[in-house]
């Protein structure tokens, strides 16, 4: 089906209701500007959820299955898809060594995490919401063998060397299936506030 467009920008002023014809680039691209923020539209649907450390949380290091952090875990039979958008790590002390903080990622067909520790507070996107989806965020764990799934940022080892601790936007690169799950990495001993944001999308794709 072809999409009939006006190339070249419409100088004119239309009243609500008015019909009109979409606008078009010069190398055949749809012309669109931005009405709201990014995840405006999945905020109103009520499919986003966030979870963060309420206090200052030690992460475990490297792939320990023992995990300590900020954890987000998909329970086997939520029939939803979980996909973690903006996710953050701020550290609060000085570290003794030089890190890297990363995303690490598992999955187990029998369930990922075997053991829920300490869960935390799941908070609807749309603040008054009481609504808590399926995601389960933990800041303790035990977990199947996990791997580095991606990094996002150092850590400094003086309080005057911390990184701009700004939110990591993996933009829905990744997808988390029931018994499955992602958690904030350290590669050395790093102790900090964690924050993430994810979709609940409902399966199958």
């Amino acid at each position: 089906m072809d999409l009939e467009l006006s190339v070249g920008p419409q100088g004119i002023a239309l009243a609500d209701g008015t019909k009109t014809t979409a606008r078009g680039g010069r190398t055949g691209c749809l012309v669109v500007t931005e009405l709201h923020g990014r995840y405006f539209e999945q905020m109103r649907a009520g499919r986003m959820y966030s979870s963060a450390n309420q206090a200052a949380q030690a992460v475990s290091v490297a792939l320990a299955t023992a995990y300590t952090g900020l954890l987000l875990y998909n329970p086997l039979g939520s029939n939803k898809i979980l996909v973690p958008n903006v996710m953050n790590f701020a550290p609060s002390i000085a570290e003794v060594a030089l890190s890297v903080i990363g995303l690490l990622a598992g999955f187990s067909a029998t369930g990922g995490v075997t053991a829920q520790t300490a869960k935390l507070t799941v908070q609807s996107n749309q603040i008054g919401n009481t609504a808590v989806g399926v995601g389960i965020p933990l800041s303790q764990a035990t977990i199947t063998t996990p791997t580095l799934l991606a990094s996002m940022a150092p850590a400094a080892t003086t309080s005057t060397g911390f990184q701009t601790a700004a939110p990591y936007d993996f933009g829905g690169v990744f997808g988390i299936l029931p018994g499955g799950f992602v958690g904030i990495y350290a590669l050395t001993a790093v102790t900090g506030l964690g924050f993430m944001c994810w979709e609940e999308v409902d399966l199958p794709l």
